[in-house]
């Protein structure tokens, strides 16, 4: 009897020490996974000078020519890359991976305006001249 129990403390122990190793792995090689990312930042404007807040911003891949489809990127923490403009029109995108992307520009009772900027690493890119019709 007491034999089964030191087995079976000692089985236990083995797994734990195994579902720790396999735990570390994991999070080690997620970490390796990381991409390079920038910031992106502007002052959006609006064709009525008052109605700059609450501008919808998404940083995207754009899925189809013919129409407007796309999908939201996701930083480092699988977080979409989405905001929106403050009561000046301004905003800022953290964490947004390097290389080209759209800026999807959205408001109800305005066109939908894309922006192609181009994320250097640990760099601002800045958004000017932008105003939402």
């Amino acid at each position: 009897m007491f034999e089964t129990t030191i087995t079976i403390a000692i089985a236990s122990g083995i797994i734990l020490i195994a579902f720790f190793l396999v735990l570390t792995y994991y999070h080690s090689s997620r970490a390796k996974e990381k991409l390079p990312t920038g910031i992106i930042t502007g002052f959006i404007r609006a064709a009525l000078a008052k109605d700059t807040e609450g501008i919808k911003i998404t940083a995207a891949k754009i899925r189809s020519d013919d129409k407007l489809a796309y999908t939201a990127m996701k930083d480092n923490n699988h977080n979409f890359l989405i905001t929106f403009t403050d009561k000046d029109g301004g905003f800022i995108l953290r964490n947004v991976p390097t290389g080209a992307c759209w800026l999807v520009l959205e408001k109800k009772g305005y066109k939908t305006m894309l922006r192609m900027v181009k994320v250097k690493q640990d760099k601002v890119t800045e958004v000017k001249d932008v105003t939402l019709q």
